[in-house]
């Protein structure tokens, strides 16, 4: 063994120039998908800490003869956000105090977050009349699911406890429905919540579909596009008596070299990834960086995967060493693709539309990742197809020397000829997916508060006579159909609010705010849109630059061998081009439709309150053109690389 370690650091070390840019480009193949799913895993479990920072303001019920205190949990508008308040009313002495406070708030006294202090500004006495008591204290940080959160805790003597109970979970309602009273003798430190916080687990987690799965995809891609010329040092190693173990083992040493260092690397970007997307609010307010990093658990599993998949892509890439390897030497080829590859889309497909009938009947949306997931790692499957039969088309209809070269190296290496363009390829599924959702959110901002005063802070019935008292406020427009009243353009919301109360007799809720999750759930998807359309572009860009340098050096023999027959630079350069473009047109095309029909899919699936909508031809088109020239400038940036490889005559190879 140590012969055989000793050989592997030999080739290291004495491959000079060529062996470094292999090396370099397998590290940064592996380190950017590996720092991305350390990131989309951090954030996971980011959402995840909070839950369980807020698990505490739900009542837990306590045992028969265990109870100490009453606890509801409530919801108060304020300038159209939404306050967590906690109500309770201590019946024996012993209960522990909330997260965030030293003791039990006393009868009237209030505790309020630092954030909700100072939304309250100079109308601090309005909330307290609203909630009957005075602030006394401020909640710390126990208390907290992130800086900007607006929370109350209230000593509410008048609490009882509920006789008949609610039907349902009143978080999944959403809006303003408070939870029953319940007799508590503690309070939860950890647990998840089926409203709001569904929505963004359910989104953390098609997010991670949508960049973990190409992201292993591209770690296995980025490992075999340097395979070919240690393929041809190994084979010779195997013709001059080297066994199939021990080449395998050089072969293996040689990857771990690479994926070690990429996966350091990875994890140095995810740091910094986490420092950056520390900066965007999400679900009210933003996370702290350190919450964002993957937890032990998750980064000890992604090096596993990411080592196991880098060792078995190496040793799928050259497994014609052990086979064959005067094969190897010669360059023979195998087989095209099958048509089979087909039926694993169809089934990925398949398996997606088959759980959205679980998913709406028991509303766990997660059970609909695996399909995503599984469509995402197909499209690795059917791309080099997609690929060979392009080029067969582009073969037929070829008319000149540039377009008959890449249509023949399309056909002659489709998944060598796949590989670079995955990246932008899985990126424009995405962008598909992330479209149909865009376009299916609905604006919720209205040009003034609209009132609706059938719906209350505590629900307190309507009856006809209270729209006969509204009509008499002067500049008011009622809808009665609708249950709304809008005041005039300038009124203030908490002005108007305390306005109608006096004539309905409960605090009403605007439009906005019983919209209360969808609206901040839909502002925090397309400032995550943007999010993760970044992260993807930059993991495209390093794929495909990562890519289109390997498949130079993967085909430097051919090319040279063209160089020296008379084809000149520019059209080698031309047909790398086109050979680049024409799959990328039509595979995006393909991919933004089959990322909408997922995307739509998933919003089936996911809830009831949106229905999908199609977007606009114009911004798939978008998509389209700009993965054409995200592939373009691949190839264009490659060029030095291509020249470098030409320019060696092939008797030192």
């Amino acid at each position: 063994m140590r012969q055989l370690l000793g050989i592997a650091r030999s080739l290291l070390r004495g491959g000079g120039r060529r062996t470094l840019l292999d090396l370099a480009l397998t590290v940064f193949g592996v380190a950017i998908p590996v720092a991305v799913t350390f990131l989309v895993l951090g954030t996971i479990a980011g959402f995840s800490d909070r839950e369980d920072r807020t698990a505490w303001r739900e009542p837990t019920e306590a045992s028969t003869g265990e109870a100490t205190a009453l606890q509801r949990l409530v919801y108060h508008p304020w300038q159209g956000k939404r306050v967590d308040v906690v109500e309770l009313r201590e019946i024996a002495p012993g209960t522990p105090p909330p997260p965030g406070m030293d003791r039990m708030p006393g009868p009237g006294e209030i505790w309020v977050s630092p954030a909700l202090a100072g939304a309250l500004g100079g109308d601090t006495r309005r909330f307290e009349e609203r909630l009957g008591g005075e602030i006394a204290g401020m909640l710390g940080a126990p208390a907290l699911a992130h800086e900007a959160d607006l929370v109350a805790v209230v000593g509410n003597p008048a609490l009882e406890p509920s006789g008949e109970r609610l039907p349902f979970d009143h978080r999944v309602m959403g809006g303003f429905v408070s939870s029953d009273v319940i007799p508590v003798a503690g309070f939860a430190t950890e647990g998840s919540d089926p409203g709001l916080p569904a929505d963004y687990r359910l989104a953390a987690l098609v997010a991670g579909a949508l960049l973990v799965a190409p992201s292993m995809t591209l770690v296995g891609a980025a490992v075999r596009l340097t395979a070919a010329r240690r393929g041809r040092r190994l084979a010779a190693l195997r013709l001059a008596g080297a066994t199939a173990g021990e080449v395998r083992v050089i072969a293996a040493v040689e990857t771990l070299v690479g994926a070690v260092a990429g996966l350091v690397l990875g994890w140095g970007l995810s740091v910094v990834g986490a420092m950056l997307a520390s900066r965007v609010s999400l679900a009210g307010g933003r996370f702290d960086w350190s919450d964002l990093l993957a937890r032990p658990v998750a980064v000890a599993a992604v090096v596993l995967v990411a080592l196991l998949i880098a060792l078995l892509s190496s040793m799928i890439a050259l497994r014609d060493v052990a086979a064959s390897p005067l094969g190897v030497v010669r360059q023979t080829r195998g087989r095209r693709p099958g048509w089979m590859r087909v039926l694993v889309m169809l089934g990925a497909f398949a398996l997606l539309f088959a759980s959205i009938p679980l998913a709406r009947g028991t509303g766990a949306g997660w059970v609909m990742v695996p399909g995503i997931a599984a469509i995402i790692l197909s499209i690795a499957t059917v791309g080099p197809l997609f690929t060979w039969a392009l080029g067969r088309i582009g073969v037929a209809v070829a008319r000149g020397p540039r377009s008959l070269m890449a249509g023949r190296r399309l056909m002659s290496d489709p998944g060598g000829s796949f590989r670079p363009t995955a990246g932008i390829v899985l990126i424009s599924f995405v962008a598909g997916f992330i479209l149909v959702g865009m376009a299916s959110m609905p604006d919720t901002e209205g040009d003034r508060p609209t009132y609706i005063y059938g719906a209350t802070v505590g629900q307190v019935p309507v009856e006809e006579e209270v729209v006969d008292a509204l009509v008499s406020i002067p500049g008011i427009e009622i809808d009665e159909d609708a249950g709304s009243v809008r005041l005039p353009v300038g009124t203030d919301l908490e002005e108007g609010r305390d306005l109608l109360a006096g004539v309905i007799g409960a605090l009403p809720i605007t439009a906005e705010e019983m919209d209360h999750d969808l609206r901040v759930f839909a502002a925090d998807l397309r400032k995550g849109t943007g999010v993760v359309v970044l992260i993807a572009l930059v993991q495209a860009a390093f794929a495909t630059g990562v890519g289109a340098a390997g498949s130079i050096l993967e085909q430097s023999n051919t090319l040279a061998a063209l160089n020296l027959a008379g084809t000149p630079m520019g059209a080698l350069q031309s047909a790398r081009a086109l050979q680049a473009a024409a799959p990328i047109t039509l595979a995006s095309g393909v991919m933004v439709f089959l990322g909408v029909l997922a995307g739509g899919a998933t919003i089936l699936g996911a809830t009831s309150r949106v229905s999908p909508v199609v977007p606009a031809l114009a911004q798939a088109g978008l998509v389209v053109m700009g993965a054409v020239a995200a592939g373009l400038l691949g190839t264009a940036l490659t060029r030095p690389v291509l020249a470098q490889v030409i320019a060696r005559p092939l008797a030192e190879r």
